[in-house]
């Protein structure tokens, strides 16, 4: 989401730049990316799908002018409404009725500019999009500058931005930025919200402190001349993604990317305390009454399913803020669950050789060996964490 390229200047010197200019100009996606930052470095490394992934995208403005989708080979687009209230994309509209004419999944976002009123900027996105529908994802807060404001003043506005649109279009929004300027500027309070990161030259991109994973790649901005992105699963699951509504539905999964939850989960809306829910494309594909209770982590740290005596786990799972799409395995022990849903086996490193953060196991051998003989199943979660995505 960026339509230039900033080249050869020093992290502070460039972060200052943008933060004293934001609200003036005419931003797009990725204007506030360093493309070589130590603080992105120091991330972790999250692997999941990569570059050349089934499931491409672009995201566009005004600077990509009328631009075709029809027989550009990519399964979803991401279009500019506008940089705040002051600056309109006059692309937007043509943009999203040719990429449903094209049978792109279409996607929309807003430049968010801190210095400006958030309830202002909403409603335009509103406006713009309306209640979405089947085939429409869920529109992205493009936050990559701080306008001037503190990071306090920045959550709350994001906040309230992200209140209002996803109450208006009926699916919760996605977060776009950079990982350093999202560690610095939101904190670990919005893991509940999709990741779209943007990260370019990384093997694996880099993901904020409040993020397990990511959705979303931008990976290349195409020489300055068109950003790319790559989806982290399956067309059926981004299909699934763009279906599904976050507002107005009985199903507690509704809009939720693929994993397990507690349903004590703060991060989780609706549900049976003690139940223990498996989520795909939307919807709950099973639920687990935990006899023993469900145990909720901190954010990064896997939510267990306790059955049977009292601190015997059962199942362990990604937490509420886990947002890799999975295969769809099922949770029953014994078995070792992975980002990519329960496994038989423990997840092997990935081939091109990324580094990734590992929970590691919850039991000792031991401790194996006892769980083994007073059930006979204990499953274990190992996670991983995503990491950036972001450019245009």
């Amino acid at each position: 989401m960026k339509r230039t390229r900033i080249i050869a200047c020093s992290l502070f010197a460039c972060f200052a730049a943008l933060a004293g200019c934001a609200g003036s100009g005419d931003h797009a996606a990725g204007d506030g990316y360093a493309t070589s930052s130590s603080d992105e470095e120091a991330l972790t490394k999250v692997c999941g799908a990569k570059t050349n992934g089934p499931v491409q995208g672009y995201d566009v403005s005004t600077y990509q002018g009328a631009f075709t989708w029809a027989g550009k080979g990519v399964q979803f687009g991401i279009a500019r409404i506008s940089d705040g209230v002051n600056s309109i994309d006059p692309q937007f509209d043509g943009n999203w009725s040719r990429m449903k004419a094209a049978g792109v999944l279409r996607s929309a976002y807003q430049f968010f500019e801190p210095g400006q009123d958030e309830v202002a900027q909403a409603n335009m996105v509103i406006a713009k999009v309306g209640k979405l529908g089947a085939g429409d994802l869920p529109v992205m807060l493009d936050i990559e500058v701080t306008g001037g404001q503190s990071p306090t003043t920045i959550r709350t506005k994001a906040q309230h931005w992200l209140d209002l649109v996803e109450a208006k279009t009926g699916k919760r929004p996605f977060v776009y930025s950079y990982g350093s300027f999202l560690e610095t500027n939101l904190g670990s309070g919005f893991g509940k919200y999709p990741l779209a990161i943007a990260n370019y030259g990384a093997t694996c991109p880099s993901v904020p402190n409040g993020w397990t994973n990511w959705v979303m790649w931008q990976y290349s901005d195409g020489g300055g001349k068109l950003d790319h992105d790559v989806f982290n699963g399956t067309l059926a699951q981004l299909q699934a993604l763009a279906g599904a509504t976050a507002s107005g539905s009985d199903d507690p999964c509704a809009s939720f990317v693929d994993g397990y939850y507690c349903a004590a989960s703060p991060q989780f809306k609706g549900g049976k305390v003690g139940d223990f829910y498996e989520c795909r494309g939307g919807a709950t594909k099973s639920k687990t009454t935990c006899t023993a209770g469900c145990e909720v982590s901190p954010p990064g740290v896997p939510d267990i399913c306790h059955q049977g005596p009292a601190g015997v786990a059962d199942a362990g799972a990604p937490s509420a803020d886990a947002s890799v799409p999975s295969d769809g395995a099922s949770s029953q022990a014994p078995q070792v669950a992975t980002n990519d849903g329960p496994k038989d086996a423990p997840a092997e490193q990935p081939s091109d050789g990324c580094s990734i953060s590992s929970r590691g196991s919850r039991a000792s051998s031991s401790w194996l060996l006892f769980a083994a003989a007073a059930l006979g199943a204990v499953v274990a979660r190992r996670r991983t964490r995503p990491r950036a995505r972001r450019e245009s």
